[in-house]
């Protein structure tokens, strides 16, 4: 009893609180809708009601006025909107708030209505019809002790019933009948219950409502469900939690009810009503659950979408997902041991079995690749060169095992939690163009995936459009393209399969891949895929953008091929893993190293968590995965799945902390700051180039902390150095003081000072590079040079420099030429691209003419306002002493 009078109590003064002019309230005036009733089921009508919670607690804000869909509407229910917003009782408006009365608010009827209406089919249209009064016990809608209720109603009470003639189940029936002469009645939403707190026989008197409804619209409880929301959750401080248990056994009372959550709904201070972001989560559940119902909904899972370069999930938040990876052959489940002979239901056993094993080891990830490999599609007893052979492809054997296979293993994980991203069969062929058979092919299988009824527009399926292209040729099929040309096409290619998928009306996220293996993305920039639900697949293996020179030039490597397209859109990960070469179970063969450091992973990691936009998979066999034991190796009797070193020790971790959201909470005063690698307060940069820092916090407890991205850079000359994103940028020759501010986690602070020289042709050890192409050495002493065979050492600007307002370059060598070594300028960011050649021939002098450089391949203009690569070629293992380089105006 004492509960049920907080409420109550709460309730009347947040009423009184939310009351308000009709100055204070955001209007929209909209005309009324003419909805042709031709296909009364392409109109769904929703009827709402309740009291505060369904009425509308919340102050509407200008983003619930935006983006409403013209196919949901709402039925205005009362006569007193018509002087304040326009809207007359009985007609149809788009569904702009607010949607109760015209001096209400948010309701979670808003996010229910938006998000039925982006999932179902474009012509059905969505309307709702809302009455609702704060503070009102279920008997207020009890068509036949509503008087009674009324009577002893206290004056606020009746002016909210006397809003809908006196008799709010009257109006509600009054309008769902006037609904139904243009649409169908599909559901019944209900939000109420504090009024009537921990009372007993509240189920018994919605039935008699729900009941009631049934008959007076000539509806059937089988096929118009009623959907009941909880009161604020009591971890979010609700005072009428309690009702919550009440609530739970509506579904045991009453046939076709279904029970909405408030779970991580946030409250307001009132500990009655739902925050703005509490209305818009909870109607999305409700959403949920209808969906569901209609058979639209294919997933439990939370529908993630790409806004700009993030994956989000519904409440706008930044998602990164973790997982790993299934292939559904004999060979690639234990080299054919365990199943064979196209056995279906082995497979499934075998391959859902070690999902459910991986996730009881531990192992916290939230999504698989899933490849529909070609041991299935193909026709057997037809030999293939390889998967990039698709001659043996057979599109009803595809569709038979999609269905069989592929749809089962995916409806699996999904219900284990795990988003789902399929990937085609096979591997493109080493060479693809523009209009060719394995386009074809793509449209196929995709066309097929895309209108499956099981996959289309499902929030856990996501689409990689291929695995592993390498490179593009003209559209002749032969010809050589230019690095634009190949960019330009590459996006051709995969343009035309996305919107051929999406013609078939799957919205479905779709992973593009780039060249090179999916290593290059870089040519996105200027040629982007474009369309909703874009993001792009990247594979990264040990050695590959130029991770096996250590952090900074895989940070390099990284910034040049997939930041590009990492800076417009969402990149998923969908091959990476690494160990030593000795245990032979890992594709990539590196050490997890430490960041800033040699190895591999421990710098991935650093790299894409810094990022902020990149989902990751572990490529280990799932096998193995499933064997994973949380038990530290012994050093010196290690194995693949306990060594350190090797990729699965450190990423079950990783991933443990990813979904813990650990974050490795500090509780210390700091003690010290330090630049990782740097043993020096002075540094120098190429100018047009830039230099990674990896800024290390240390504390008086003795915990580290990795704080580049926490902390605050200044420069005294920005003309010359700035910061930006953890990396030194130098934009001219010159000297600048960089200070580095970092604050603790119990406010005290500690700074830092970096000395940063900007130089062009630098001539020390940090700014000349022997090993741009082969091993070499530089002693910067003796200013001497030795490439390696055919090899290539000297200047490589990441951000590009521009040399334009100079006359003359001017190259002097210390010794003479006994090794065919030439100076070679390059404008774009590709050693293997066409360059500018100096012979020194008998020389040891070049003076170069900026403004007539051409390239060596085909004599066109080399630009000197954007060069990336600058240095000597030699056939290596000779002296060349380097006596000075200069520029001249």
């Amino acid at each position: 009893m004492k509960n049920t009078l907080i409420c109550m109590l709460c309730t009347l003064f947040t009423l009184s609180f939310f009351s308000c002019s009709d100055e204070d309230i955001v209007k929209k005036e909209t005309p009324p809708v003419v909805i042709d009733g031709v296909d009364k089921s392409k109109h769904q009508i929703y009827l709402c009601f309740g009291q505060s919670n369904m009425e509308g607690n919340a102050a509407i804000e200008q983003i619930d006025l935006e983006g409403v869909d013209s196919r949901f509407k709402v039925m205005c229910a009362t006569t007193s909107d018509e002087s304040h917003n326009s809207r007359k009782m009985g007609e149809w408006y788009t569904a702009t708030p607010p949607l109760c009365r015209w001096e209400t608010g948010l309701t979670p009827v808003d996010y229910f209505g938006r998000k039925l209406v982006e999932n179902l089919p474009s012509d059905v249209k969505v309307g709702v019809i809302v009455v609702a009064m704060g503070g009102s016990g279920i008997d207020a809608f009890d068509k036949d002790n509503y008087k009674s209720y009324y009577n002893s109603a206290d004056a606020w009470q009746k002016g909210l019933m006397d809003a809908y003639g006196g008799s709010p189940y009257s109006r509600l029936v009054e309008m769902a009948k006037k609904a139904q002469e243009t649409g169908v009645i599909k559901g019944i939403l209900l939000h109420q219950g504090e009024s009537n707190n921990m009372q007993q026989d509240w189920p018994t008197k919605v039935k008699k409502i729900r009941d009631d409804l049934m008959n007076d619209l000539k509806l059937s409880a089988d096929s118009v469900p009623l959907l009941v929301g909880e009161m604020l959750d009591k971890d979010q401080g609700g005072v009428c939690w309690g009702m919550n248990e009440i609530i739970a056994t509506i579904p045991q009372k009453i046939d076709n009810s279904h029970v909405i959550s408030s779970k991580d709904c946030p409250g307001r201070e009132d500990h009655l009503h739902f925050t703005a972001e509490g209305y818009s989560k909870i109607g999305r559940r409700y959403a949920d659950q209808m969906l569901t119902l209609l058979g639209i909904r294919k997933s439990d899972l939370s529908p993630l979408k790409v806004v700009g370069r993030y994956l989000k999930n519904e409440d706008g938040k930044i998602v990164n997902l973790h997982g790993f990876a299934q292939t559904y052959s004999p060979w690639f489940n234990e080299e054919g041991r365990i199943w064979s002979n196209y056995d279906v239901a082995a497979c499934l056993k075998y391959n859902q079995g070690l999902i459910d094993r991986i996730l009881s080891a531990g192992w916290k990830m939230d999504f698989v690749r899933l490849h529909m490999d070609p041991y299935w599609s193909n026709t057997p007893g037809v030999r293939v060169t390889g998967e990039n052979d698709i001659s043996a492809f057979s599109i009803d054997r595809f569709k038979k095992y999609l269905d069989e296979v592929f749809i089962h293993m995916a409806k699996y994980a999904n219900s284990k939690g795990l988003y789902v991203v399929m990937r085609p069969p096979g591997v493109c062929p080493e060479n693809i163009y523009v209009g060719d058979k394995y386009q074809k092919y793509l449209i196929d299988v995709w066309s097929v995936v895309a209108q499956h009824k099981d996959l289309q527009n499902n929030p856990g399926i996501m689409f990689e459009l291929a695995n592993e292209p390498v490179k593009i040729l003209g559209r002749d099929g032969s010809s050589t393209l230019t690095r634009d040309e190949e960019f330009r096409d590459i996006t051709a290619y995969f343009q035309t399969i996305a919107d051929a998928i999406r013609t078939k009306g799957a919205k479905n996220i779709l992973w593009i891949p780039g060249l090179g293996w999916q290593s290059e993305y870089r040519g996105f920039a200027k040629y982007p895929v474009t369309g909703d639900n874009i993001g792009y697949a990247v594979h990264v293996y040990p050695g590959w953008f130029n991770s096996g020179s250590g952090y900074e030039a895989f940070q390099r490597g990284w910034d040049e091929q997939v930041k590009p397209a990492a800076d417009i859109a969402p990149i998923m990960v969908t091959e990476m893993d690494w160990a030593p070469e000795k245990y032979n179970s890992s594709w990539g063969k590196a050490l997890t190293g430490v960041v800033g450091g040699e190895g591999f992973g421990a710098n991935f990691k650093y790299i894409t968590d810094n990022a902020g936009n990149v989902s990751w998979l572990l490529f280990t066999g799932p096998n193995l995965l499933a064997n994973f034991q949380n038990i530290p190796g012994i050093p010196g009797a290690y194995t693949f799945l306990n060594d350190p070193e090797a990729c699965p020790w450190p990423i079950y971790h990783w991933y443990k902390d990813y979904a813990d959201n650990s974050g490795g909470v500090i509780n210390s005063a700091l003690d010290k700051l330090e630049i990782v690698g740097l043993t020096s307060t002075s540094i120098s940069i190429l100018t047009g180039g830039s230099r990674s820092i990896i800024l290390k916090a240390y504390y008086k407890n003795g915990a580290v902390d990795i704080v580049t991205s926490k902390a605050t850079y200044t420069s005294s000359a920005a003309t010359v150095a700035t910061v930006t994103d953890g990396k030194i940028k130098a934009l001219k020759d010159g000297v600048s003081t960089i200070t580095i501010n970092y604050q603790g986690p119990l406010g005290d602070s500690k700074s830092l000072t970096l000395s940063v020289t900007a130089s062009t042709f630098p001539l020390t050890a940090d700014g000349f590079n022997p090993s741009i192409w082969e091993k070499g050495t530089f002693n910067a002493a003796t200013k001497t040079l030795v490439t390696g065979q055919y090899g290539f050492g000297g200047w490589q600007y990441s951000e590009g420099v521009n040399l334009s307002s100079y006359k003359r370059l001017v190259v002097e060598l210390g010794n003479d030429n006994t090794c065919q070594a030439s100076f070679r300028l390059f404008d774009s960011n590709n050693y293997w691209g066409s360059a500018a050649m100096y012979s020194f021939g008998s020389s040891r002098t070049l003076t170069i003419d900026l403004h007539t450089m051409v390239r060596d391949s085909d004599k066109s203009p080399v630009d000197p306002s954007h060069l990336y690569i600058i240095g000597f070629w030699s056939t290596g293992g000779k002296d060349i002493v380097i006596n000075s380089i200069r520029l001249e105006e």
